[in-house]
């Protein structure tokens, strides 16, 4: 059955209407958004001014009866009149109101209806003008989207739009609308001010202190932009204002230019690069009033680029669930590589070193464990992992030394994951080197098929296998190989041996076998490890690096012990894992063996 064409997508008739279709879907799109924000605030100028208009004329009702005398003031002075003039009657008793001929309005009146007067004559100006925006908006859409014609239809878009921008633009036309609202506001609140006055002088200057108040607060708002290019603060008078104080400092540097074109400072030495430099600050000057307050802002944000580390971290706060995760780290390669990018090293190390590495690995954990990804997807996730941690070396270290904090975690049972670490293991950062080791090690312990081939070619590159032995003299070799490297790189290092350390977990992790299951040619070695490490525990070498070592001693006794069970003199004076702690911190209690 034949498809019916669409009826919003147009008709390409012409080889170029690809091209303007293009184009008017585009300016529909920015058009759209351009009228329904003039819409919007031509309906909040309606709102506003009916309301204020409204109590203004309520106020200027009552206030205009008082530019002329009363009907009542003239009958009383006329009846007063007449009871002097009749006979028998005592007239000089009576005061004779106000003549109604002389009376003259106060200038107070005067002022406070000429103020309210102007402001509501302004207040109905902007409504006028604002029912007329919302028309305008309207019919430039109307205008601008009636043609069927892609190339018509873009034509005349583009010729409001030029139109629209060498005239008066409707954006400034609301800025206008604004500023005669703001004007009509002052001038009523000064007319209130008046107003008060003329009939207690306390209660008009407590008000008239809040209205000055407000005043200059509206000031320092209007100066705020200038002042602070990044403040959101902004006025109608804000403009006028930028427009003076450029103006000013643009007429300061055409006089030093002039000074110094003619001056003593032109010469062959120095002259002519003063001027240039003043006129340098001219052109700039120039540019800058002729791009305005806003467009200033953009320039200056542009130009820092240090705001794209803010950007960061601000992003990383905000994510919300695994698919804003998963696209933040796939977004972090390319960051770290970016040529415009410049990095504060503040941020990054406080966001590398903190929250970063410990939501890495959580996102990590539930969504290997998730039964909703396919794995395809788990992979790919874990690919993405491994090229964020990897952009930034300390992020890298961090993400290794959270995952060593907690070794149940799944993750050390992927290959991908797993193959990345071993990669580190030549990484020229010694942290990095060891974490790497580490995760290898308790991943080749957690191994339920030594045979599988990628495993198996991760443990003979790790552990120097030839060919494959079983499985506990797999482990156990993989234990004596990570105590050895570690007692070379970390010996004389504090923290990391003792219970919760990262080095403590990846060795008890890693002592999980059955030692009497190994080759006999492992055990030996395993042995001659545990001598080595009881002589340096009971040697002169630093107080660090016997701690560590009775650190170390104390972690793999759970494998030497079954080694040596049913010995006649066992080498050690403890039974297990409940005896007492300071046996274990002690380093006589670790002998030597001899068998």
């Amino acid at each position: 059955m034949p498809q019916e064409p669409d009826a919003d997508k147009p008709k390409l008739i012409d080889g170029s209407d690809a091209l303007f279709s293009i184009y008017n879907r585009r300016a529909k799109e920015d058009d759209g958004a351009m009228t329904e924000r003039w819409k919007g605030d031509a309906e909040g100028i309606l709102i506003f001014t009916g309301l204020f208009s409204a109590a203004v004329a309520q106020f200027l009702v009552g206030s205009l009866q008082n530019l002329q005398s009363s009907s009542q003031d003239a009958s009383s002075f006329y009846l007063a009149r007449i009871y002097q003039l009749t006979p028998g009657s005592n007239a000089s008793s009576i005061p004779l109101p106000p003549d109604p001929a002389q009376f003259r309005t106060p200038k107070s009146t005067v002022w406070t209806n000429a103020l309210w007067s102007l402001s509501l004559v302004i207040s109905l100006t902007c409504a006028l003008l604002a029912t007329l925006l919302q028309q305008w908006a309207r019919r430039y859409l109307r205008i601008t989207q009636r043609a069927a014609d892609p190339q018509r239809r873009a034509r005349i878009r583009e010729f409001m739009l030029q139109g629209s921008k060498k005239r008066l633009p409707l954006r400034l036309m609301i800025e206008v609308l604004t500023a005669l609202l703001h004007i009509a506001v002052f001038l009523f609140l000064a007319g209130f001010v008046i107003y008060l006055f003329r009939f207690n002088r306390s209660v008009g200057v407590i008000v008239a202190v809040f209205v000055g108040t407000c005043v200059l607060l509206y000031l320092c708002i209007s100066f705020a932009p200038i002042i602070f290019r990044d403040s959101t603060f902004y006025t109608p008078l804000s403009l006028l204002v930028w427009v003076i104080w450029m103006g000013v400092i643009w007429l300061g540097l055409r006089r030093r230019y002039y000074a110094a074109w003619r001056g003593p400072a032109r010469g062959p030495e120095g002259g002519e690069d003063i001027v240039s430099n003043i006129q340098k600050s001219l052109d700039e000057c120039y540019q800058r009033i002729t791009k305005g307050i806003t467009r200033g802002v953009e320039d200056m944000a542009n130009s820092s680029s240090y705001l794209d580390t803010s950007v960061v971290s601000r992003t990383f706060e905000t994510l919300d669930g695994d698919h804003d995760m998963d696209q933040f780290l796939a977004g972090i390669p390319g960051f770290y590589k970016s040529a415009k990018v410049e990095r504060v090293s503040d941020i990054f190390e406080q966001l590398n070193s903190g929250h970063l590495p410990n939501l890495v690995i959580s996102f990590l954990d539930h969504s290997l464990s998730s039964n909703l990804l396919t794995a395809e997807d788990k992979v790919d996730r874990i690919k993405n992992c491994v090229k964020a941690i990897n952009s930034d070396p300390l992020l890298l270290q961090c993400t290794f030394r959270h995952a060593l904090s907690s070794v149940n975690s799944i993750l050390f049972e992927y290959l991908d994951f797993v193959k990345f670490a071993q990669s580190q293991v030549i990484n020229a950062n010694l942290w990095i080197k060891d974490y790497a080791r580490c995760i290898v090690a308790v991943a080749i312990n957690r191994i339920s098929d030594y045979h599988h081939n990628y495993w198996t070619a991760i443990i003979q590159d790790h552990l120097g296998f030839v060919n494959m032995p079983d499985a506990d003299s797999v482990r156990l070799r993989n234990l004596i190989h990570l105590i050895t490297q570690l007692k070379a790189s970390q010996l004389n290092a504090t923290g990391g041996f003792e219970p919760g350390g990262v080095w403590h977990n990846s060795m008890m992790e890693a002592c999980r076998l059955e030692v009497v299951n190994a080759a006999p040619e492992h055990q030996h070695e395993f042995c001659a490890l545990w001598n080595e490490l009881a002589r340096v525990a009971q040697s002169q070498e630093p107080a660090a690096s016997r701690l560590n070592t009775i650190h170390i001693l104390s972690v793999i006794r759970n494998v030497y012990i079954p080694l040596h069970e049913g010995a006649e003199f066992p080498p050690y004076e403890y039974h297990g894992p409940s005896d007492d702690n300071r046996l274990l911190a002690s380093a006589p209690s670790y002998r030597v063996c001899d068998h």
